[in-house]
């Protein structure tokens, strides 16, 4: 048992000690997290252009759908009418 606990003891000990080293290295490197976050702030306007342009072509696929139909249906309604059919 005594060989458990020392042996808990240290990776506890060393756990912190990694865990203190990160937020050391964390806080010393500043522009490393001005890096990321222009970078995360990069990626979500990108994301977000994306998303505004595949919402314009959904609009467009939408329109050309319904126009689509319209005049197919109009064409039928005009040879109807017409005794063309």
């Amino acid at each position: 048992m005594d060989r458990f606990h020392k042996e808990h003891d240290d990776w506890c000990r060393k756990n912190k000690e990694a865990k203190g080293a990160k937020r050391y290295k964390i806080k010393q490197m500043p522009s490393v997290v001005g890096e990321v976050e222009a970078i995360a702030s990069d990626l979500k306007s990108i994301m977000e252009e994306e998303k505004a342009k595949r919402r314009q072509i959904m609009q467009l696929v939408a329109r050309s759908k319904f126009s689509e139909s319209f005049t197919r249906v109009t064409m039928v309604h005009f040879y109807y009418y017409q005794g063309l059919g």
